[in-house]
């Protein structure tokens, strides 16, 4: 969508630094020019001195690899900082604390997604719609995969009894699931395939990217 350069924030765990290191990968392969990585700890709430860092080098997009509140955070200093720069993020990354912390900050952040909490299937109506009901907000992709784990797993279980052969092979034969969070397959090599959607921010809403 047309980015050549990028600078990467990530957390400094296994789930933020492998992202960072597939987008880099990926980038890269497509021409793109990673200008510089920046990491942080989880208990970190102030990240100006690597935001200035990344001023300095002027990427075209800055791809955030971040929990939902570090994502919030982390835009309203880019806003603060007068960096201007294109906000991206990856899926698990965008929540309700996002703008609920971010607030105008996060306006026009596009996001890669698997849960589309506005989509029309009917799995992901009712659970949003049971999940905002107890809870009072609305689900993330955490609270929808969980979800989603817990009942293919309870339907497995129910076929197989205790055979964890026949676990593992209800599992992998799986396709186009209707579950919370996608249509969910998994390949030969047990490996889930989902369709990504590209989202933004607008005045405070998840929409489809245009």
């Amino acid at each position: 969508i047309g980015f050549n350069t990028a600078s990467l924030m990530f957390v400094n765990d296994q789930w933020g630094s492998g992202i960072a290191d597939n987008f880099s990968d990926e980038f890269k392969n497509l021409g793109g020019i990673i200008l510089d990585k920046e990491s942080f700890l989880q208990s970190e709430k102030d990240f100006r001195t690597n935001l200035l860092k990344i001023k300095n080098n002027r990427p075209s997009v800055l791809m955030l690899s971040a929990y939902p509140d570090q994502v919030g955070i982390i835009s309203k200093q880019v806003l603060d900082l007068g960096i201007n720069v294109q906000l991206a993020a990856y899926r698990g990354s965008i929540g309700d604390e996002t703008i609920e912390l971010g607030g105008a900050a996060t306006n026009n952040l596009i996001f890669l997604e698997e849960f589309d909490i506005a989509s029309n299937r009917e799995s992901t109506k009712r659970f949003t719609r049971t999940f905002k009901e107890k809870y009072n907000k609305n689900p993330n992709l955490f609270a929808a995969m969980g979800y989603d784990a817990y009942n293919l797993y309870v339907d497995a279980v129910k076929k197989c009894g205790e055979s964890t052969d026949c676990i593992r092979d209800y599992f992998y034969s799986t396709k186009n699931y209707e579950a919370a969070s996608a249509l969910i397959t998994f390949d030969e090599k047990g490996d889930v395939l989902k369709n990504l959607g590209l989202m933004k921010i607008k005045d405070g809403k998840f929409v489809p990217y245009e």
